[in-house]
């Protein structure tokens, strides 16, 4: 199987699952799908993990055909001394798809959002702009008329 999509049509049709069926479980048109199976569309990285979790294969696997070393050998991925979630995985394998300029950007957001913990996270007046807010939490001007401009 040399190609995403033979790999895609030979995980879907092993599980049994029709098309529709594997739409179900990933949201992808049945069309997306029949397009990835016969080479006509490469998926895009938003595509294939859905794919990956519904055929039960990991993201290398349908990528390139094999499992990654620290898979096939039956060790595990960790960081910090912890094994590593799926979902972090596959974070890991999707930012290794994104060109470097993109790389810089993610990096820099999460990094962005760390300091932010680490600095302890102040308070956000977002909840002055939501509907849900209460009245007592309107912001400065006090009361939702006056946020809305009825007062």
């Amino acid at each position: 199987m040399d190609t995403i999509g033979k790999r895609v049509r030979a995980a879907r049709q092993e599980l049994g699952l029709t098309m529709k069926q594997l739409h179900d479980l990933t949201g992808l048109s049945t069309g997306n799908i029949s397009d990835i199976e016969n080479d006509r569309n490469t998926p895009s990285v938003a595509s294939l993990v859905p794919l990956g979790r519904a055929l039960k294969r990991s993201l290398d696997w349908l990528l390139t055909g094999e499992e990654p070393i620290a898979r096939s050998n039956e060790q595990t991925l960790t960081c910090d001394g912890e094994e590593l979630s799926q979902i972090e995985a596959d974070l890991i394998a999707m930012f290794r798809l994104l060109p470097e300029g993109a790389r810089k950007e993610v990096f820099d957001l999460v990094h962005f959002k760390y300091t932010r913990l680490e600095a302890g996270e102040k308070e956000s007046i977002y909840w002055t702009y939501t509907e849900g807010s209460a009245d007592e939490k309107s912001g400065p001007a006090e009361g939702r008329e006056a946020r809305d401009g009825t007062a």
